[in-house]
């Protein structure tokens, strides 16, 4: 077993195939990916790995709010009544960042950069609604102030109560996309068992049981849960591991705290699913979290929450799955 500080770690131990496991690494989106491949013919394991760490690269430039040649880049630099034309990795991200956003009734926002950059440097004010600069990053928040036109590829900003553009950041399904793309590119290549994941916070298992760790944020050595994933994907988001960099949309203000909910995993049919649905349910109650899983067909999950003389992993979704 791999020794991992973060998410969830992969329990090689535990896999059932005779045939070789082949390991590869490439950084990207400011992590490490890695992909997992059963597969007797090593030379053709690393060419079918180089193809979809390429894959990676190009969607980075694509997606990175940090690139400025990036769609997303390009969107940030539109003032209110502007629109471009995007690629068809961009216009994927921010169709699938709105439906989540409608499912989970505002707790997910890819627009929500400008109050995540001034929590960044303003972190402990007690009352940030005094701040002109909180007021004015949150005036320019929201997924009603974009405008996706699919048939067209273009995406625009509406107009508001300001006439500033948006602050897209796709910190939160970005790297799922990617493990979708790159698990989608071994499919592709005849590969028929891999798990590729980014960071060992988002994880897509292909073709054969991958069993995961989840493993508490305080305490990595302890395993809170074992999971297995077939044609599945799995994401976690913790206080602990990150930081408090997860802001609630509803409220303006950074999720919970270190003696609340601490983790959330989601399981779900795509890694960009589970990516935004785990960064969603750290601010959801337990009523919205399980009527989610119980909309959404193959969507579980699990949250840490502590507090005083307790700590409890509680499950959503599951009993309804047989």
């Amino acid at each position: 077993m791999e020794k991992v500080t973060d998410a969830f770690s992969l329990e090689t131990d535990r896999q059932t195939s005779t045939a070789p496991l082949r390991r590869f690494r490439h950084h990207a989106m400011a992590t490490t990916f890695e992909i997992h491949v059963v597969e007797p013919d090593a030379t053709f394991a690393g060419q079918a790995a180089a193809e979809a760490f390429a894959e990676l690269d190009r969607l980075e430039q694509e997606l990175s709010r940090f690139i400025e040649t990036s769609d997303i880049s390009r969107i940030n630099r539109l003032a209110a009544g502007e629109a471009i034309g995007v690629g068809p990795a961009a216009l994927e991200c921010l169709k699938t960042a709105r439906q989540v956003t409608s499912q989970t009734e505002g707790a997910f926002d890819v627009t929500i950069g400008p109050l995540l950059d001034w929590w960044r440097v303003n972190e402990g004010v007690e009352d940030p609604d005094l701040d002109p600069g909180f007021r004015a990053a949150r005036a320019r928040c929201g997924m009603h102030r974009l405008q996706i036109d699919e048939a067209a590829r273009v995406i625009g900003v509406a107009g508001g109560v300001t006439n500033d553009g948006v602050c897209v950041d796709l910190g939160g399904i970005g790297k799922g996309h990617a493990v979708d793309r790159m698990a989608a590119l071994l499919r592709e290549w005849g590969i028929a068992s891999s798990l590729v994941h980014g960071g060992h916070s988002t994880a897509y298992g292909m073709g054969a049981d991958w069993t995961l760790a989840l493993r508490d944020p305080a305490d990595p050595q302890r395993v809170l849960e074992r999971v297995s994933l077939r044609d599945q994907a799995l994401s976690g988001s913790g206080l602990l591991i990150h930081g408090r960099h997860i802001i609630d949309p509803r409220a303006d203000r950074p999720a919970g705290g270190p003696s609340d909910r601490v983790a959330a995993w989601a399981i779900a049919p795509t890694a960009a699913l589970s990516d935004a649905l785990s960064t969603a349910f750290m601010v959801m109650t337990r009523e919205e979290i399980e009527s989610t899983c119980h909309r959404r067909d193959g969507v579980t999950a699990m949250r840490l929450v502590t507090g005083a003389n307790r700590s409890e992993l509680e499950r959503f979704g599951f009993e309804s799955r047989g």
